[in-house]
């Protein structure tokens, strides 16, 4: 078996075939997702999906703060969470000052507001925190 050179190839690509694919792989990444989801991906912010909890870095929870929330996906499913759970808090059951708390971070551009968001006052949500 001949041995490889450690520099232009690796696992049976080349650097110009790898630089190929990870073009076409951005090509369709900007073609077939939302625009809130290829900004997840630019940011290199993936962890929070894969790390299925609160992310822990500063630069997570800024991104998470800045860009998520601030996202046209998040207002329509925070106003969906709103809806289903009745515009109450879970634990208290003020209707004032309330917050959609993630139960599953890991389910972020793809939550389910029955069973992935809690609805929670300001004073609960930061208990839960």
């Amino acid at each position: 078996m001949a041995s490889e050179s450690s520099e232009g190839t690796h696992a049976g690509l080349t650097t110009k075939r790898k630089w190929l694919l990870i073009a076409c792989c951005v090509f369709v990444a900007l073609v077939v997702l939302p625009p809130d989801v290829v900004l997840l991906l630019a940011t290199g912010l993936g962890a929070i999906l894969v790390a299925r909890r609160w992310p822990r870095s500063s630069r997570q929870r800024r991104w998470y703060r800045d860009v998520y929330l601030q996202s046209a996906h998040w207002r329509n499913t925070r106003h969906a969470a709103l809806r289903i759970h009745g515009h109450r808090c879970a634990e208290c059951g003020s209707p004032h000052s309330l917050d959609v708390h993630h139960l599953r971070y890991g389910n972020l551009w793809r939550e389910d507001p029955a069973r992935d968001l809690q609805v929670l006052c300001r004073d609960c949500h930061d208990e839960k925190h």
